[in-house]
């Protein structure tokens, strides 16, 4: 099978909620969830660097953007959740869905131990890397980045962007 040229991110909830929350200037708002993702302005830079150079191959899974609805829904004085969608729209992130099944068939390790949304992100990613020239997850998750480590799965985190 030929792969498509180019590398895709596939993006974790944190760096979405934290981007999004950057983009507003509402990380230290009322109920803002604290991810470590974007620190600084530069880390904000560097992210949206990468989200525009990579138009069409920048994908999560619904279970994240279910959690990143989760976390926004409780910022208070902004409608964040408003303005993810209009992110997500603006920058047309990919959605790819798997069913317990497959993810239970295909690693029910990281399925016990991770849950539905981590198991699906590490598994679009191995998908991702088979489809395209290139993968990665964009994370601020500790142990899921050791998981994926473990599988040989490449990560980064926002702070890793800055040097790109």
């Amino acid at each position: 099978m030929r792969r498509r040229p180019g590398e895709c991110v596939v993006i974790d909830v944190g760096p979405i909620v934290e981007y999004v929350l950057f983009s507003q200037d509402a990380a230290d708002a009322a109920g803002a969830p604290e991810f470590h993702a974007i620190r600084t302005a530069l880390d904000y830079r560097a992210m949206r660097d990468v989200l525009d150079r990579h138009p069409g191959r920048v994908t999560t899974t619904p279970g994240a953007i279910v959690e990143v609805h989760r976390h926004l829904r409780g910022v208070r004085g902004l409608d964040a959740w408003g303005a993810a969608c209009g992110e997500f729209r603006d920058r047309s992130l990919a959605e790819r869905w798997f069913s317990l099944k497959e993810l239970s068939d295909e690693d029910p390790v990281v399925l016990r131990d991770f849950g539905p949304v981590d198991a699906s992100l590490l598994r679009l990613t191995a998908v991702c890397l088979a489809e395209y020239e290139s993968a990665y997850l964009l994370t601020s998750d500790g142990p899921l980045t050791r998981a994926c480590q473990g599988r040989r799965i490449p990560t980064r985190r926002v702070s890793d962007l800055v040097c790109l």
